[in-house]
């Protein structure tokens, strides 16, 4: 069974007991020669030992020499019994027997190394159309050879290094226009660039690591924040995820920069959306500007020059290497993300479900008025004139079912079933106070 030793990298004493480990004996008891110890395996520059007295059966391993994780994690050692009248001779093949002890030997870490960037200058471009809270750079990265706990690094800008001096006039100088994540030094914007601003801004990051045994240890590396227009940036559509993109990314940082002569840097790495606004599962959308060798940005139609002078395999290079879909400026493509239009959809349903039920409850009303209507003209159609001389010849019974007072109706419905229509009419027949005599003299008699 293997035994587990420890001891902490850089630890004094230098020579140093780091434990026991179990006796050997021989099968036969009878026999009682003198038994040795022997490190066979593991132990290329001779920092560990093995002693001890058989009378008391107790053996040690001992470190002799100072041990740096950094250089070693752990040493697999093997240790022989065997009689001191016989030279070790160590067989792989006989690990597992009883004459072989597996020792393992494990070198704890302390914060002992330092930390570093992988990049001394990061570089990052926004444009005005970028808003608060946008992710500006996340490639920023620092090591160290030490592991957990002593790996926890936190990074800072540094204070009092904003550098303002290559910005245009019109640019509003915010105090802290970035903001960095100590955990994972994602740098995002702080402030709204203005219209028509131009120029960069520089500023200093700060890594350090925790201030235990011999740290903390910083680091510090320039970041250099572009102020671009659409016109300044390419937009390259690649057939690839996310990830295997920043596997690539420095190789395709340099082809790039084989093709145009010019230095390249990665703006944003982004899901790609079509015309539609719909965005990709299998392509992303990588923006990129270019700078020249006196630090100038170069345009959207300068760098599409270069590609159509270069040479031809560099580009097919380019395509095939990184599963190329398109390359365009990006003030050359119009596409709204997927969430901008369904929110337009959504604001147009929520219109029409309001709109439509009042239009339906309208019409429904309109509809009950029209044949409220028409009904009552087809029952003032259906009342005929009253008589022999109505146009309309009916049966004297259908004559006397249709002699009945139709309220709203007219009865005289047709041409010519009026019997008055168009007769002179003697004025003294209708003499209201003649009648009105004739009907009090007819009243005194009927009292008489």
């Amino acid at each position: 069974e293997e035994e587990v030793f420890s001891r902490l990298e850089h630890e004094e004493p230098f020579k140093y007991k780091l434990g026991e480990i179990p006796a050997a004996f021989y099968d036969d008891p009878e026999v009682d020669d003198k038994i040795c110890y022997c490190i066979v395996d593991g132990d290329e520059n001779d920092r560990f030992s093995v002693s001890g007295n058989k009378d008391d059966d107790k053996f040690q391993l001992w470190q002799d020499k100072e041990l740096d994780r950094e250089e070693k994690a752990s040493y697999e050692l093997v240790v022989q019994a065997t009689n001191c009248d016989k030279e070790p001779d160590y067989d792989e093949s006989l690990i597992n027997a009883t004459a072989y002890l597996p020792v393992r030997v494990v070198v704890g870490d302390i914060n002992d190394s330092p930390v570093a960037f992988m990049q001394t200058l990061y570089t990052a471009g926004i444009t005005t159309d970028n808003q608060l809270g946008d992710v500006v750079l996340d490639t920023i990265k620092a090591t160290t050879l030490d592991i957990y706990p002593n790996d926890v690094m936190t990074y800072a800008i540094v204070k009092d290094s904003w550098n303002y001096d290559e910005l245009d006039h019109n640019y509003d100088e915010p105090s802290d226009p970035f903001k960095i994540d100590a955990a994972t030094a994602v740098i995002t914007l702080a402030h709204n660039p203005g219209d028509d601003s131009s120029g960069y801004i520089k500023f200093k990051v700060i890594v350090t690591d925790p201030p235990v045994d011999e740290g903390p240890h910083s680091s510090t590396a320039d970041v250099t924040i572009q102020i671009l227009s659409q016109n300044d940036q390419m937009e390259f559509v690649l057939a690839m995820s996310k990830s295997e993109f920043y596997d690539k990314r420095d190789e395709f940082v340099k082809t790039l920069e084989d093709i145009t002569g010019l230095t390249a840097y990665v703006d944003e790495v982004a899901t790609y959306y079509d015309e539609s606004g719909a965005a990709s599962e299998s392509l992303i959308s990588v923006f990129v500007h270019f700078v020249d060798e006196d630090g100038d940005i170069v345009g959207v139609g300068a760098v599409e020059d270069l590609f159509d002078r270069a040479d031809t395999d560099d580009v097919v290079v380019l395509y095939e290497e990184f599963s190329v879909y398109s390359i365009q400026g990006r003030g050359r493509r119009e596409a709204k993300p997927v969430a901008a239009v369904g929110r337009a959809y959504i604001l147009a349903l929520i219109i029409v479900s309001i709109i439509l039920p009042i239009v339906i409850v309208v019409l429904v009303c309109v509809w009950c008025n029209e044949v409220k209507k028409y009904k009552r003209k087809l029952r003032a159609a259906k009342a005929v004139a009253f008589g022999e001389e109505a146009i309309i010849t009916l049966s004297s019974r259908e004559s006397e079912m249709n002699k009945i007072t139709v309220p709203n109706t007219n009865q005289y419905a047709y041409e010519g079933s009026n019997p008055m229509w168009m007769q002179t009419v003697d004025a003294n027949v209708f003499d209201n106070a003649a009648m009105k005599d004739d009907d009090e003299e007819s009243d005194t008699t009927r009292q008489v």
